[in-house]
């Protein structure tokens, strides 16, 4: 399976719920039209549970995932026409765009109705597999309420030309599963988090993001 998943920053000129609306909207069904795409879901950005260093780590609103069969769907996916229209609809609601491809690990197999993401940048990219996985079974400890963790690390980064996108992207997406929003905010807040970032080495961010997940196909 082939997996990208993408930053997206919104026009400044637009409202949370105008993004959100288009990106759900008209967005949506050209993404649809692409051939070959086996899953599509959006990740909209409702709450930053923690920053890292009290200060914003990245600009993101939302964080579309798609899945291909295998490289041959991916390619006809994005030769297709509907993929050729992409780059000039975006326009209509995005500042910046971010595209990764990504290695999708389950950490831990299970179900929760709230995710949340965790974005961590460090300087290595792609972080080799054996300390991805460490790196994320630690965090997983740090976060036991959690009921699933997938982890997605990142090996390539790439942006459309003359376009913003994040100079300093992350290495590796966690996804976690909880049972509510208000036990996933307190997994975040509780003790044990705030000591693991803090056990972070320096030029290290970590992120965390309530998520409103939309799934297209």
């Amino acid at each position: 399976m082939i997996k990208r998943i993408t930053m997206l920053a919104r026009r400044d000129d637009l409202s949370v719920a105008d993004f959100a609306d288009y990106w759900y909207g008209q967005h949506a069904d050209i993404v649809r039209g692409m051939p070959g795409l086996h899953r599509y879901l959006q990740n909209h950005i409702l709450r930053v549970l923690t920053a890292g260093n009290g200060a914003e780590a990245f600009r993101v609103d939302g964080m579309p995932e798609l899945w291909f069969l295998d490289e041959d769907a991916k390619n006809v996916a994005f030769a297709s026409p509907a993929a050729k229209a992409l780059p000039e609809d975006e326009k209509n609601f995005l500042k910046g765009i971010t595209i990764f491809g990504v290695e999708e690990s389950v950490v831990l197999a299970g179900q929760g109705d709230v995710k949340v993401l965790v974005l961590r940048r460090s300087d290595d990219v792609p972080v080799p597999a054996e300390d991805a996985l460490g790196w994320c079974r630690d965090l997983l400890q740090a976060v036991p309420a959690a009921r699933a963790c997938i982890l997605n690390r990142v090996l390539t980064s790439e942006h459309r030309p003359g376009v913003w996108h994040e100079q300093d992207p992350p290495d590796l997406i966690v996804e976690f599963r909880f049972e509510s929003a208000e036990v996933a905010a307190e997994a975040i807040g509780r003790e044990s988090f705030q000591t693991f970032l803090g056990a972070q080495p320096d030029g290290m961010t970590v992120a965390a993001y309530l998520i409103e997940v939309r799934t297209i196909i």
